[in-house]
């Protein structure tokens, strides 16, 4: 749905939610700044993310804080989509798998050796 959304450049709020045990376990397996593609992708925060364990109380918050800050701040919304464009126009063209594939091979430090074994 965030490539979807990235694609239409539509800001949005990633909001994931999972148990204790899958959090622990994820925790201690993945170190990855980012969990959505276009955020992997950029480098950077273009669609905030929050991860719920717990209480969806603190998701709902984190969603509407956000929401609150772009209605409230004329600017926010075409800074946003500027920075979707750009994002997209990097890879929207023919070869986007492949070009995609490599930024977050090469983002990630994967040797050449293992991006030709995969």
């Amino acid at each position: 749905v965030s490539l979807e959304l990235l694609a239409r450049k539509t800001p949005a709020v990633v909001t994931y939610r999972c148990g204790w045990l899958t959090y622990l376990i994820g925790r201690a397996m993945v170190r990855i700044r980012y969990m959505s593609l276009p955020n992997l992708m950029a480098g950077k925060e273009l669609m905030p993310e929050h991860l719920c364990v717990t209480n969806p109380d603190a998701a709902v918050a984190h969603v509407v804080n956000h929401l609150e800050r772009w209605l409230a701040n004329p600017a926010e919304l075409p800074r946003l989509r500027a920075a979707f464009d750009t994002l997209h126009r990097e890879i929207g063209a023919t070869g986007a798998t492949d070009r995609v594939a490599s930024l977050l091979w090469d983002r990630y430090g994967v040797a050449r050796e293992q991006k030709a074994a995969a």
